[in-house]
């Protein structure tokens, strides 16, 4: 369903809502408890269970907004003021760690024009950026929420975009830029407990109270086009290995986007 996603935090100082047409889905599911009785083949009246609500949205990349969810995925923002009169900012996301929680938000999704579902308490289980030759950056975000609501439907008000294409990124692995990547996905897991959330309360114990996160997981896949014997020999154990090595090779790889050019107060331009 096409509609407007809600995002509602603070980056540096301010609340800020936004809609940002996206693709996404809403899945909640009610957890009725049907109890089986010995006087009878059929299952007596339902009794309410544990609700549950999850769901996924895809976004091609717009460099402005993609910080919010972004935000919500890994947990942590650390923003650097580079030029406050034009409003320009540096933002570091990074995975938050034990101890600490992941931000929620509320999503809201319109429903051909009769009525907008909007899913409360919402966190961020997977996030996916992945683009390919030919084609746009893409970001998928997989989530769990509290409550859904059905509520009046509004008119969202869309920014004008400013995507990213394939042309505009560049792939570094092990320090060097390499022009043979074909396509490339980062992916990251909170593997969050959604199921480890309900307690024995009469407060609105049907709904989940807390989404306690697992251990971090980052992968990256790419296809490469077979110009060398590089790749494989990372995969063997080093940057020339031949044949298996007792150790695995570690490799860093960088993935660098551009969008468009901004302009300072000074005078000179800085690049998204």
């Amino acid at each position: 369903t096409k509609g407007a996603f809600r995002e509602c935090m603070n980056l540096h100082g301010h609340t800020f809502r936004v809609d940002v047409e996206v693709e996404g889905e809403i899945n909640p599911e009610a957890g009725n408890i049907y109890p089986e009785l010995a006087d009878s083949r059929f299952d007596a009246p339902a009794i309410g269970g544990a609700f549950k609500v999850s769901g996924s949205f895809e976004c091609p990349v717009e460099l402005e907004h993609i910080g919010y969810p972004i935000k919500y995925a890994l947990g942590s923002v650390t923003s650097y003021t580079i030029d406050g009169t034009a409003g320009v900012y540096e933002h570091i996301f990074t995975p938050i760690d034990f101890g600490n929680s992941l931000p929620a938000f509320t999503i809201a999704v319109g429903k051909d024009n009769v009525t907008e579902e909007t899913v409360g308490g919402c966190v961020i289980n997977s996030m996916s950026l992945e683009t390919a030759s030919k084609e746009l950056l893409v970001a998928t975000f997989e989530y769990g929420g509290v409550l859904v609501k059905l509520t009046s439907l509004t008119t969202p008000s869309f920014p004008s975009p400013d995507f990213i294409a394939y042309h505009r990124g560049v792939v570094k692995i092990a320090g060097e830029e390499r022009a043979d990547i074909e396509a490339i996905t980062i992916t990251v897991e909170n593997n969050v407990n959604f199921d480890d959330a309900y307690r024995i309360t009469r407060t609105k114990g049907r709904l989940p109270k807390e989404f306690p996160v697992g251990g971090c997981k980052i992968t990256v896949e790419f296809d490469a086009r077979f110009r060398d014997t590089k790749y494989y020999n990372y995969f063997l154990g080093g940057a020339s290995a031949t044949e298996l090595q007792d150790e695995p090779y570690s490799v860093e790889v960088e993935v660098n986007f551009i969008g468009k050019t901004l302009d300072l107060s000074s005078g000179t331009t800085h690049q998204y």
